[in-house]
């Protein structure tokens, strides 16, 4: 039976709320991939590691604007002492995420015309 990522009881990755991460034989590009999500920009694997890795991260996500400090969703608080996820990783896993300039991929939109009735 195919296994769908991102299903219930995947083995790669669990993301609960507020900045924990647990990656049960996680790919170094799927791990990726998911961090691209959380920083809010591209992240590339260079860290030529193969195969799958096990791992817990905790950080302190940014709280969207006019979130309260201390506020809950869905009955988790809102903890903001801890590192950001750039420290986290560095620490915790001993990764370390360097901003460079290079090409992006991205949509160009060159014209737009208002439908036509039939």
């Amino acid at each position: 039976m195919p296994h769908e990522i991102g299903s219930a009881g995947d083995p790669w990755i669990e993301q609960p709320a507020f900045g924990k991460w647990t990656a049960k034989f996680a790919p170094m590009d799927y791990s990726a991939w998911r961090l691209s999500a959380w920083v809010g920009r591209p992240v590339l694997d260079r860290t030529g590691l193969k195969g799958g890795y096990d791992f817990d991260l905790s950080w302190t996500p940014d709280l969207p604007p006019g979130f309260p400090e201390g506020g809950s969703i869905n009955g988790q608080t809102a903890d903001t002492p801890g590192p950001t996820i750039f420290a986290a990783l560095e620490k915790q896993l001993g990764l370390k995420l360097e901003a460079q300039r290079g090409p992006v991929e991205g949509l160009a939109i060159d014209y737009v015309e208002k439908p036509v009735g039939n």
